[in-house]
C-alpha cells in the first residue's frame, strides 16, 4: 500500500510540474506573443488620438504640445526621436512602419506610438494590473478625445468617433447613459468620473460622460486574439489533460493487475487450484499478488494433503476393521474358551490400532490445516531430553537407549511440547527398527543446534529418504507394517520442522542404520523472547 500511495504521489507531482512547464513553454512560444499583438492593436487608438492632437501643428512645436498634455496622463508621456529609441529589432521595425510597439521586458511598462509622417515617437508609460492603474492609463486619451469632441456638433462627434473606430477596429463611440448596465455606475459617470466595467475580462470597457449631453464616451471592449480569449480555459484544459493522462497511465497497469487478481480468484473458486497470478516486478500490487499466490499454494497443498489423508486413512482403516469383523464372526462360531480369548485379544489389538491411527490422523490434520501459534519457552536441553528419553524407555524393550547433550549447560528457546513430539516420533521410529542400540545426541555450537537420532537397524535407501516424510508412506524390507506404525509419525515430524524453521535430513549412521538430524540456527533457537 505504501508503494501504491507513493507512486500516486509521484504521478500527481510529475503531472503538475509537467503542466507548469508546458504552460511556461506555451507562454514563451505563443501566448505572450498573442497578448502582445492584442495590446499593440489596442495601442492603435492611442496612436490615432495623439496624432490627431498634433495634426496641423508644425513639427517644431510638437515637443511643446506633448508637454502641454502630459499632466493629463496618469503616467509618463515623452517625445523621442526614432533613433533614440532602444529596443528589439522587431520593435524598431514596427516603429519604422508606423505601427505601435510595446516594451518587451517581463512586464509591459510603456507603449511606443510613432507619429506617422515624422521620425518622432511618443512613449506612454502604462501598468496593467490594478483597476485604479488601468483608469489612470486611459485618463489622458479620454482628455484628448474630449478636447477634439468639444467644439463639434453631435453628428460631427459621431462621425469623428466612427473614423477612429475604423482605424483601430474596436469600439470608440458615443452611447446613451442608459446603456451603462447598473445605476451605481451611471451615477458615477454623471458625476464626471471615469468608470471601468468588467475589468480584466474580454468585455472590459471604459465610460465618461460627454460634456453637454446625456451620453457617455465608451472605449472598448478591446480586441482579443484567439489564444488570449481561451487562455484561462487552456490552462485548466492543459492541467486536466496532463493530470488525467498521467493518472490513466498510472491506473492502467494497476487496473490490469487487479483484473488478473480477479480472474485468478474466480479460477480458484471454480476449482482450478494450480492458478497463479503473474504481475510485473514493478507492479504497485506485487505484494498483494505474491500473497495471493502464497495463499493459493497453501490452499492447494492443504486440499491435496486432505485428500491424501482421507484416502490413506480409509485404506488404513480396512485392515483393523477386517480383523475385528473376522474376530466377531469367529466368536460367534466357537465355544472354546482359549479360542474366544485369542479372538478377543485380536479385537482389542485392532481397537488399539484404530485408536492410534485416529490419534495420529487428528494430530497430522491439526498440523496441516492451520498455522499454529508457537509457545516458546527457555529450557535446559539436558533436563528436557532426559524426560523424553524416560518416556521412550517404555517402548525400548531390549534396545539400549543412549543420550547425550553437548555442552551439558546448553539451553534453547523453543516450543517444548511441539518439538518434544517431533523428537519422540523419531525415537520411537528408531526403536521399532533398531537391532540393539538407539543413540540420541543434542549438539550445540555457535552456528547450529542439532538433534540427532541414530539406530543400528537396516537403514533407509537413499532414493526413498525424501518420501518417508509423506503421510502413510512405508518403505519395503524390514521398515514396513510388521515393524508397527501407520506412516504418519515422520509426516508429523516434517510439519513440526516446517513450523519451527528446522532443517530435517536423513543420513547413514555410523551404527549401521539410519541417522535423523533436526537442525536450527543457534542464533534463532537460543534467542529469548521477552
Amino acid at each position: 500500500m505504501r508503494r501504491l500511495l507513493l507512486s500516486l504521489y509521484v504521478v500527481i507531482v510529475a503531472a503538475t510540474v509537467g503542466s507548469v512547464l508546458s504552460f511556461g513553454w506555451l507562454w514563451t512560444h505563443g501566448l505572450r506573443t498573442e497578448l502582445a499583438r492584442s495590446a499593440e492593436q489596442t495601442a492603435l487608438g492611442a496612436q490615432s488620438i495623439i496624432e490627431s492632437e498634433v495634426h496641423g501643428v508644425p513639427v517644431a512645436q510638437w515637443p511643446e504640445r506633448i508637454e502641454a498634455i502630459r499632466p493629463h496622463f496618469g503616467y509618463e508621456v515623452r517625445l523621442f526621436k526614432l533613433g533614440d529609441i532602444e529596443g528589439s529589432e522587431r520593435n524598431r521595425h514596427r516603429l519604422q512602419q508606423g505601427l505601435p510597439a510595446l516594451d518587451e521586458g517581463n512586464e509591459i511598462r510603456y507603449m511606443l506610438l510613432p507619429l506617422r509622417g515624422s521620425d518622432y515617437v511618443v512613449r506612454v508609460g502604462i501598468e496593467e494590473q490594478p483597476q485604479e492603474t488601468a483608469i489612470r492609463s486611459v485618463e489622458g486619451f479620454f482628455y484628448l478625445m474630449e478636447r477634439h469632441l468639444a467644439p463639434l456638433s453631435s453628428q460631427e462627434r459621431i462621425e469623428w468617433l466612427q473614423a477612429r473606430e475604423r482605424e483601430v477596429k474596436y469600439p470608440i463611440r458615443s452611447v446613451p447613459l442608459t446603456e451603462i448596465p447598473d445605476e451605481a455606475s451611471r451615477s458615477r459617470v454623471r458625476a464626471g468620473e471615469l468608470v471601468v466595467l468588467d475589468f480584466e475580462t474580454p468585455e472590459e470597457r471604459y465610460y465618461k460622460q460627454l460634456a453637454g449631453e446625456d451620453r457617455a464616451l465608451q472605449l472598448g471592449p478591446f480586441p482579443r486574439y484567439f489564444l488570449e480569449r481561451i487562455i484561462e480555459y487552456l490552462i485548466w484544459v492543459l492541467l486536466a489533460s496532463t493530470l488525467g493522462g498521467a493518472l490513466y497511465f498510472w491506473a492502467r497497469p494497476l487496473w490490469r493487475d487487479m483484473l488478473a487478481l480477479e480472474r485468478g480468484a474466480n479460477a480458484i473458486g471454480q476449482g482450478k487450484l494450480d492458478t497463479r497470478v503473474t504481475v510485473s516486478t514493478r507492479s504497485a500490487i506485487r505484494g498483494v499478488a505474491d500473497t495471493f499466490n502464497s495463499m493459493a499454494q497453501r490452499v492447494q497443498e492443504l486440499l491435496r494433503a486432505q485428500k491424501e489423508t482421507t484416502d490413506a486413512v480409509s485404506h488404513e482403516l480396512r485392515t483393523p476393521i477386517s480383523r475385528m469383523r473376522f474376530g466377531v464372526e469367529m466368536l460367534e462360531r466357537t465355544t472354546v474358551a482359549e479360542d474366544r480369548e485369542r479372538y478377543l485379544q485380536t479385537m482389542r489389538n485392532s481397537l488399539d490400532e484404530l485408536e492410534a491411527l485416529v490419534d495420529e490422523s487428528l494430530t497430522y490434520s491439526r498440523l496441516t490445516s492451520a498455522a499454529r501459534r508457537l509457545s516458546p519457552q527457555v529450557v535446559n536441553l539436558a533436563d528436557w531430553l532426559a524426560e523424553i528419553v524416560d518416556d521412550a524407555q517404555q517402548f525400548a524393550g531390549d534396545i539400549r537407549l543412549l543420550s547425550n547433550v553437548q555442552p551439558e549447560n546448553a539451553v534453547a528457546n523453543l516450543d517444548a511440547k511441539l518439538v518434544a513430539r517431533a523428537l519422540k516420533n523419531i525415537i520411537r521410529n528408531a526403536l521399532r527398527h533398531a537391532r540393539t542400540t538407539v543413540k540420541v545426541v543434542i549438539h550445540q555450537d555457535a552456528q547450529h543446534t542439532s538433534f540427532i537420532v541414530e539406530d543400528d537397524g537396516p537403514g533407509i535407501p537413499a532414493e526413498q529418504r525424501a518420501a518417508i516424510f509423506e503421510p502413510f508412506y512405508r518403505i519395503d524390507n524390514s521398515r514396513q507394517r510388521g515393524s508397527g506404525g501407520h506412516g504418519l509419525g515422520l509426516a508429523i515430524v516434517q510439519r513440526i520442522c516446517d513450523w519451527t524453521n528446522a532443517e530435517i535430513s536423513v543420513e547413514d549412521s555410523r551404527l549401521g542404520g539410519a541417522l535423523f538430524r533436526l537442525r536450527w540456527k543457534t542464533s534463532e533457537i537460543t534467542r529469548v523472547n521477552l
